[in-house]
């Protein structure tokens, strides 16, 4: 290589050097710009082959100019070297002029540094800037003169003087950039916290947040993670944590677990820009999902210096992280927290607001709501099925004008409230609805006060009796049935006993034997009744064990059939049987399903006088077999359907045609029914008979 020449003269043009490089970079506020113009001069006024490195801000690599060298046709030619550049580094440390010769240095460190390519025998090496890897774009690099004797030209006093003037410019450079660099991060902070000032949405503000961080920082990602107040876990929010998360379970870690619990229980910031060399990397998340996990720069979000998660930068993209990133999540981590923390107190708000609609809009007693005059605010579904009124003719209408009470003054009862506001107080009475009906209610109300004391709201609930009176009546009902079937069957039992004791030798053995047979129904009967009950008891009680077997229906219908026909043709009553052939088999209990077709069976030849009875089974849909009794008796009511199947009902014409009956069949009909999986319809109009419809899958 061929070395520039060197001269005395060359000594007084160092203070020209000087002027030039301040007369050139006077503008110049770019650090490279800096260094490739200190090479230029070094060789074109001090006729210095020369090399400037700059240690870079975003990585572990130095960028190079070099100017003068053999080889390098630009004036000014770039290069980049990649490490290790350990012996660089520990001469910036040092922070003085050192001549290296090169014999002083083995064939791997030659081979190792890069620099000593473009140098014989000796390398100046003049270091300028020092960091500690703390502070934020520190500068330092160094200016390295190959083959050059200083000494004889320069001092390494004024190598020095003119090093930091090159820090000087350096330094300038950099802090101009740091400031343009605020002045982006500061735009990004206000932006960022007027978007969150504008949403309760927590999606909304995860976006505004997550995406031009990620931008900025040109990180890999962005997470957020929430504390769970009940088990005090992390949990982070899985959108934001990218693809390779998408079919894990929800990332949680456990108090204290990983980087994020020691900055959630320390309520402290931290950068580490090698997670793997840190005790405290929790390393499953990253085993898991395949992400590897570099670098991280974590803050705690807090509100009322309560931490409710944190805010975490992942792999920045170039280089390393510094204070600077800190200094933009540390920014935006207050607002955040205080955007998260208002938007969960939204959502808490809403969850509640819905919660108490949902229960005002659909519960079974009717409501009403009141201000402190009496005017109606809201009314909910059931109070305006109560009153057979719409919502809008009750609406801004006062109590006295809506509710009428057969007990007095509904106002008596609503000033009670307000006098005694926050207590809760009761009446029962009866009030009359829209089409005039009385309807017994009882009626519920208290005061509803704000933080002051005073009433804001009046709420009335208004429970309808009639259900709680149709119960006492039936109840009644099946005690004087019940009554009335035992005492019957007994009357006639011990009627034709004594006849038997009484009249013993003296009576033929025809009268003997129809008496005894009379005796033996009427025990039947007895026994059928207590047996009916009894299992019903036990239904209620424990639940019945089902023998659950694949039944044959074809067989069920033909055992069936035959007591049917007799019991229809005693009664003058035809039965007419229509069933499938091959039906298939269903899952059930057989004595359980038996006795609930023959009751269907009975009550048709029980409330038909005459005419005739229809038993049809088929298959439908493959899946479902459908079993329909059709009679020609004296019908039921449309009122009487809906409790039809309630325990102890009995509609008002069985009453009335005098029939007897428990009012339990049937309610054990439907048990039985709905028990394995089916349903059962009823249509009927008074006077012209009924039709019970029973589907039922198949095994």
């Amino acid at each position: 290589m061929e070395l520039h020449s060197k001269s005395s003269q060359q000594r007084g043009q160092v203070g020209w050097f000087a002027a030039a490089l301040t007369q050139n970079l006077a503008s110049v506020y770019d650090a490279h710009h800096v260094c490739a113009t200190t090479a230029q001069l070094l060789h074109e006024r001090l006729g210095m082959a020369a090399i400037v490195g700059l240690r870079s801000t975003t990585g572990p690599h130095f960028n190079v100019w070099c100017s003068g060298i053999d080889g390098l046709e630009a004036a000014v030619t770039q290069l980049r070297w990649d490490g290790p550049n350990s012996l660089l580094d520990d001469a910036i440390a040092s922070g003085v002029p050192a001549l290296w010769e090169r014999g002083d240095f083995s064939a791997e460190s030659l081979a190792e540094h890069r620099f000593w390519q473009y140098a014989e025998q000796t390398m100046w090496c003049v270091p300028f800037g020092i960091t500690d890897g703390s502070v934020v774009y520190s500068t330092s690099g160094v200016i390295l003169l190959p083959d050059q004797t200083p000494s004889d030209v320069i001092s390494a006093e004024q190598l020095q003087t003119m090093a930091a003037l090159v820090n000087i410019f350096v330094d300038r450079a950099l802090l101009h950039q740091r400031q343009a660099a605020q002045a982006v991060y500061s735009e990004v902070i206000r932006s960022i916290s007027n978007e969150l000032t504008s949403t309760l949405s927590i999606d909304e503000i995860l976006d505004t947040v997550a995406n031009p961080v990620r931008a900025v920082l040109d990180v890999a990602s962005i997470s957020i993670g929430l504390i769970d107040p009940e088990t005090e876990d992390i949990v982070f929010v899985k959108t934001l944590m990218g693809p390779l998360f998408e079919e894990l379970p929800l990332v949680r870690l456990e108090k204290g677990a990983g980087i994020v619990g020691w900055v959630v229980e320390n309520n402290q910031s931290i950068i580490i820009n090698d997670v793997y060399r840190d005790q405290r990397f929790y390393t499953r998340i990253d085993q898991q999902s395949g992400f590897r996990t570099e670098q991280v720069a974590c803050v705690p979000l807090r509100t009322d210096n309560h931490v409710i998660g944190v805010l975490e930068a992942i792999n920045k993209q170039t280089g390393r992280f510094d204070h600077a990133d800190l200094f933009l999540l540390e920014a935006l981590a207050s607002p955040l927290a205080i955007a998260l923390r208002n938007a969960q107190l939204h959502d808490t708000a809403l969850a509640d607001k819905r919660r108490i609609e949902t229960v005002f809009s659909r519960i079974a007693e009717g409501m009403l709501l009141l201000d402190d005059n009496g005017q109606i605010t809201d009314v909910n579904e059931a109070m305006c099925a109560l009153l057979r009124a719409d919502a809008t003719e009750l609406i801004g209408r006062t109590i006295d004008e809506i509710i009428m009470t057969q007990s007095g003054l509904i106002i008596d009862f609503f000033n009670t409230l307000v006098q005694q506001n926050a207590k809760i107080h009761n009446l029962t009475s009866d009030i009359r609805s829209g089409h005039g009906q009385w309807i017994p209610v009882l009626i519920s109300g208290t005061a509803i006060t704000d933080e002051t004391g005073a009433i804001s709201e009046i709420i009335l609930v208004f429970s309808d009796l009639r259900p709680v009176r149709e119960v006492e009546r039936m109840r009644e009902d099946f005690f004087h049935n019940i009554i009335h079937e035992l005492r019957t069957p007994l009357a006639t039992i011990l009627m034709y006993a004594r006849l038997l004791r009484d009249r013993k030798g003296s009576i033929d053995a025809e009268h003997e034997n129809r008496w005894l047979e009379i005796i033996e129904h009427e025990s039947d009967r007895l026994q059928s009744m207590i047996r009916q009950m009894m299992a019903v008891a036990q239904r209620q009680l424990n639940g019945q064990r089902d023998q659950i077997k694949l039944i044959n229906l074809n067989e069920m219908f033909a055992e069936l059939a035959e007591p049917m026909a007799d019991m229809a043709q005693i009664k003058g009553v035809t039965l007419v049987n229509d069933i499938q052939a091959d039906l298939p088999t269903i899952s059930a209990d057989y004595d359980e399903l038996y006795y609930a077709f023959k009751n269907l069976l009975e009550n048709a030849v029980k409330f038909t006088p005459h005419g005739k009875i229809e038993l049809s089974v088929w298959v439908e849909d493959g899946n479902q077999i459908v079993v329909r009794v059709r009679d020609q008796g004296i019908g039921i009511p449309d009122e009487a359907i809906p409790n039809l199947f309630k325990r102890f009902y009995r509609a008002q014409t069985a009453v009335d045609s005098g029939m007897a009956g428990t009012g339990l069949g049937l309610y054990m009909v439907a048990e039985c029914i709905q028990r394995y999986g089916g349903s059962i319809d009823v249509i009927s109009e008074v006077g012209k008979g009924s039709t019970f419809v029973v589907t039922l899958p198949t095994a």
